[in-house]
């Protein structure tokens, strides 16, 4: 069987929802890997490319998909094309995702394990496919935030130029330039630094790890003063001007904005975390005005103090 046609029947099955896990999963990181869209103008080509990949595993009777399942037919194929399978085609050989986020856009990424990772603007990272190896990714470049999903049996890790981050479950970012810096927001690392010495980190807590790495020391990781959640804009790599957030919690978006603009942001009950968002943020702006945007979606309050954001209200909750 060629190539390409064992290609068209992945995709065949996928659009008909007959894909193995593996499989869907695989389709669906390729096209997460490069976002493509179809360009201005041409979509007819992607109806063409349709018309030959269905013309070699699609019965004449099967009616031809339109909408949002051919924009998907279009994307994958083109992004199988632009990639060397190793996974399906080549037995034995696990092809590898390679990320990188653009110029004055932040990515946000589903990791296999369903862990949740963001790229800062122009940052670039890659790992094995359904973290075949294990959950292991390589920060290549520029900085990343994680969301981990606790898995006791299968450690997470992040490894730049030298250093490892290893978790199991929680919230942190690693930063790769001068030196390697973790800083965690929620749960508890291990870094371990390139001639092996290892520090543990607790929230709010970060470390910078040289290339020529002694004992490394852990401070108190820093946080936007009071009176300039008004005015300051994001950190550095992470002030794009459009953050697209998809279905994420109201707890997962703190731990995110908290990474953004280096605050601590507290709820006073449980019910607000749940809140769910489909949402695009202007991280070039102050956080108080992406919080103002926030609370009139998710029906709560805020408060600053020099300790950070407090979040109480209703919650969204109360509007089922």
């Amino acid at each position: 069987m060629k190539k390409f046609d064992h290609i068209a029947q992945l995709l065949q099955k996928y659009a008909e929802g007959e894909c193995s896990p593996e499989e869907k999963a695989i389709v669906e990181q390729w096209y997460e890997s490069l976002r493509l869209k179809a360009p201005a103008g041409e979509t007819s080509g992607g109806d063409a490319l349709w018309e030959r990949i269905a013309g070699r595993t699609q019965p004449a009777e099967t009616v031809r998909p339109s909408g949002k399942v051919r924009r998907i037919w279009w994307a994958a194929a083109a992004a199988v094309a632009m990639l060397v399978t190793a996974a399906l085609f080549y037995p034995g050989r696990e092809s590898v995702v390679r990320l990188t986020a653009a110029a004055g856009k932040i990515h946000q990424v589903s990791l296999p394990d369903g862990s949740r990772m963001w790229l800062s603007a122009g940052s670039s990272v890659h790992y094995e496919a359904n973290f075949a190896g294990g959950r292991r990714v390589e920060l290549e470049s520029g900085e990343a935030f994680f969301d981990v999903a606790r898995d006791d049996a299968r450690p997470f890790t992040v490894d730049a130029n030298g250093t490892r981050t290893l978790v199991l479950g929680t919230a942190f970012r690693v930063s790769l330039g001068a030196t390697v810096e973790v800083a965690v927001v929620s749960g508890k690392v291990k870094v371990t630094a390139p001639d092996k010495k290892s520090v543990t980190l607790l929230p709010r807590e970060t470390v910078a790890i040289s290339a020529q790495a002694t004992i490394p020391e852990v401070k108190a990781a820093p946080l936007l003063p009071a009176e300039k959640l008004n005015t300051a804009p994001a950190r550095t790599g992470w002030e794009a001007q459009h953050l697209d957030l998809d279905d994420v919690s109201m707890g997962e978006l703190a731990q995110l904005l908290e990474n953004v603009y280096n605050v601590h942001i507290r709820f006073a009950g449980a019910h607000l975390r749940d809140c769910r968002n489909t949402i695009s943020i202007d991280t070039g702006r102050p956080l108080t005005e992406v919080l103002d945007k926030l609370k009139l979606i998710n029906h709560f309050e805020y408060t600053i103090t020099n300790e950070g954001v407090s979040i109480d209200g209703a919650g969204c909750g109360t509007m089922n």
